[in-house]
């Protein structure tokens, strides 16, 4: 049986061109961005005994919004678990490779035990934020809404950039380019997480 440790026991280990993490473990996940470009994917680990123990983590080689408001089984892949430790300006973080063995313990969005759990799910302290996430369903109306606000302030955007491209350099934006103006301000606000402040769009 492989070793297991805990974020505490991780945050704990001291830092070092070679501090390997030793064995498999389970965190909550949250706030996660997607990778762009050489920027790797970035997440917040959460504790799930201890919601106030975190632990910033860069994915390398996946996405990790993937696994957002789920509990993750980060283990060993051969004879390295392939997450590495350090401290940045004396905060831990830990960086999960391409090889590293991420696995989905449980959705807690849905309450339903992971493939890996035969018992019941175990109660998990998340931060406020996380915990409003993972237990109350999205309106479905006003989340219909939200997009539809998103999408006319991204026309809004697309217009004055349109604009702006005509009265600065004398250029007129296509149809298509105007269509994928709208769609890349669209595509951007939401990878940002803004629908979650949108605000209506006043007559």
């Amino acid at each position: 049986m492989s070793k297991t440790t805990t974020l505490s026991e991780i945050i704990n280990t001291p830092s070092s061109e070679s501090s390997w993490v030793d064995g498999s473990f389970k965190a909550a996940v949250t706030q996660t961005r997607s990778p762009s470009g050489k920027i790797p994917g970035k997440a917040l680990l959460v504790d799930c005994d201890n919601g106030a123990i975190t632990l910033d983590a860069s994915f390398f080689g996946r996405d990790p919004s993937m696994y957002e408001g789920k509990i993750v089984s980060f283990g060993e892949s051969g004879n390295k678990s392939g997450i590495k430790k350090s401290d940045y300006k004396g905060k831990a973080q830990i960086a999960i490779g391409q090889k590293a063995r991420v696995e989905v313990f449980q959705d807690l969005s849905d309450g339903v035990a992971g493939k890996h759990m035969p018992v019941a799910a175990p109660k998990v302290n998340l931060p406020i934020a996380a915990s409003a996430a993972a237990i109350v369903k999205p309106d479905f109306n006003e989340e219909l809404h939200k997009i539809g606000w998103m999408w006319l302030h991204s026309l809004n955007q697309a217009l004055i950039a349109k604009e702006t491209a005509h009265l600065t350099y004398g250029y007129e934006l296509s149809k298509e380019e105007f269509q994928s103006c709208i769609s890349c301000i669209f595509i951007e606000a939401n990878r940002k997480g803004l629908a979650a402040s949108v605000t209506p769009v006043s007559k």
